[in-house]
This record gives structure tokens, C-alpha cells and sequence, in this order.
């Protein structure tokens, strides 16, 4: 909840007043349009609580925004989503992203739009992960995140979306669609134990390459669609070596419609 308002509410005999910048979290709360905005800001103190409305336009809120607060001691490097370094480039001093949902592909500026190439923004979400790994969230989007070169996911990260179909093209594309755009493999599993559940893999006309290439066992593939890809839909072992398994792989409600090569 985030109220907006100033002055005095009554509930019955009891009021309350509220003042412009009401204390969050240690800080105080204020909003900015952009992350250019966020990062041209100065002054800030520690502790201090922002609301980023958007990433790119403030007009039309893209899914990219969220709270974020300012650690004058911290020297973490920059990742472009839930570490942010001022443009005064201050040797400490980072605003770190708050929130359930920080690792939103849309916070590193993916837009869905089916035109842009999102594999830049998609990527350093992953690389953003924790050591241990992690899961990055795909948005529902009207189009589909289009990347023009493959992903590469390490030990223990996962992709999650919210929703697939069976059908290749953009009329009937499911809610969280990656359009691989290219010859290449669309999202590659590069050790163990990734996960990848409730999103579609898309293959645009006249592309090259595996959907989804599982190179490293244990890897857990759920509702997933893998739709129109040129070679493989998911290709399960490691094709560069001599003796390629990869054992101990969970996939189960996988929509594998339309690939030239084995589903």
C-alpha cells in the first residue's frame, strides 16, 4: 500500500494526518520518473527510500519501476536492475532494488515488444542472480521478448513466466513468450540443476537451432511450449562431447509443436 495523499483522515472520533513525505523503511519516500532520473539524483542519504515509476517513460508505466533504497556504504558493481551507481559515480554509495519480484526481466529493461532485442536485459537478469542461483520472472507481455542471440543459464538459475500455448506465431504466442530470432540455440542450460517452467519458447520464421538445449542433468523443464525452431525443440545431452548424457532431468507438460527437428 502506498498512500498519496496529504493532511488529516478521521475515522469516527479518532484523526490521523498525514505529511508530504511519510517515514518507509527507515527513510523517507519519494518518487522518480526514470532510472535516468534515479540516477541523477544527488544528496541522498543512507537509508533513504525511492519509488522508481518506470524504466524507460513515466507516461506509461513499463513494469520496470519498484522501490528502491540508498546504502551510502555500498560498492557493489552496478548490474543495470537491483544495484544501481549514481551518475556522480560515488566509490560508495548504491541504491539496491526492495521488493518480491526484483529479478523482473523488466527491471533490467527487457520490453516484451517482439521488436526490440531483449537478450541484453534478459541475460544480465540472470547474471544477477546469486551465487546460489535463483529464478528471474518473465511479465506477461502483449507480444513476446525477442532476443537476436542465445541465453546461457549456470548452476541452479531458472526463467518462470506465466503462461504458454501450443501455437507458433504472434496471434497465438502464450502470455510469457521468448522469440528466438536467429540461428542459434535459444536458451542453453550450461550445469546443473536449472529450471525452466511456465513459459513458451517461440522460433521466428525461418530460424536455425535448438529451442532449448539441456546440456547438464538434473534440470526440472515444466509447462513450458516449445514452438517452430529449426533443429531440436528440446535437446536433452550435451552435443559437443563424445558421451553426452545429461541424467536425472525432470520435464513434465511440455508443448513441443511444430520444431523441423525431434520434438
Amino acid at each position: 500500500w502506498r498512500l498519496t495523499t496529504t493532511g488529516t483522515i478521521t475515522f469516527g472520533t479518532s484523526a490521523i494526518t498525514f505529511e508530504s513525505a511519510p517515514p518507509v523503511l527507515g527513510g523517507e519516500l519519494s518518487t522518480v520518473a526514470t532510472l535516468a532520473a534515479l540516477k541523477a539524483l544527488t544528496g541522498m542519504s543512507d537509508g533513504q527510500v525511492v519509488y522508481m515509476t518506470s524504466y524507460y517513460a513515466a507516461a506509461t508505466p513499463d513494469g520496470g519501476g519498484g522501490p528502491l533504497k540508498y546504502d551510502a556504504t555500498s560498492t557493489a558493481t552496478d548490474n543495470g536492475g537491483t544495484v544501481i551507481r549514481p551518475d556522480s559515480a560515488p566509490a560508495s554509495g548504491r541504491w539496491r532494488a526492495l521488493g518480491d519480484d526484483i529479478y523482473n526481466v523488466r527491471r533490467w529493461g527487457a520490453k516484451g515488444d517482439a521488436s526490440t532485442d531483449d537478450k541484453a536485459a534478459i541475460q544480465a537478469a540472470i547474471d544477477a542472480l546469486p551465487s546460489e542461483g535463483g529464478l528471474i520472472h518473465l511479465p506477461a507481455s502483449a507480444t513476446a521478448y525477442r532476443i537476436a542471440s542465445g541465453l546461457t543459464l549456470g548452476r541452479r538459475d531458472g526463467i518462470t513466466g506465466e503462461g504458454r500455448t501450443s501455437a507458433s506465431g504472434s496471434s497465438a504466442r502464450g502470455a510469457s513468450t521468448i522469440l528466438k530470432d536467429g540461428n542459434f540455440d535459444g536458451i542453453t542450460l550450461s550445469s546443473y540443476e536449472c529450471v525452466l517452467r511456465d513459459f513458451q519458447v517461440d522460433g521466428a520464421s525461418g530460424n536455425g537451432g535448438d529451442g532449448i538445449y539441456v546440456r547438464f542433468g538434473n534440470a526440472h523443464l515444466e509447462s513450458l511450449a516449445v514452438t517452430g525452431h529449426g533443429g531440436v525443440g528440446i535437446r536433452v545431452g550435451d552435443k559437443t562431447a563424445a558421451s553426452g548424457n545429461a541424467n536425472g532431468c525432470e520435464l513434465s507438460d511440455i508443448r513441443a509443436v511444430g520444431n523441423t527437428s525431434h520434438g
